[in-house]
């Protein structure tokens, strides 16, 4: 998606002829990845320890660990 947007500004400034490369799309791809899986990683286990203990009390409202 940045390749569509950032792309047609290599006849301005040369530097972003780089997104040509698909080595460097793929590194790209990677680390973006990676960033998104870190900040999902630990919002996660959070959202997901309330769902369970909301389940688990039932309709009174009780926690019934």
């Amino acid at each position: 998606m940045l390749y569509h947007l950032l792309y047609p500004l290599h006849t301005t400034y040369s530097f972003f002829n780089v997104f040509r490369y698909i080595t460097f799309r793929t590194i790209y791809a990677i680390v973006t990845a990676l960033v998104i899986s870190f900040l999902i990683g630990e919002w996660s286990p959070n959202y997901s320890d309330g769902i369970k203990s909301a389940s688990r009390s039932g309709a009174t409202g009780r926690n019934r660990t």
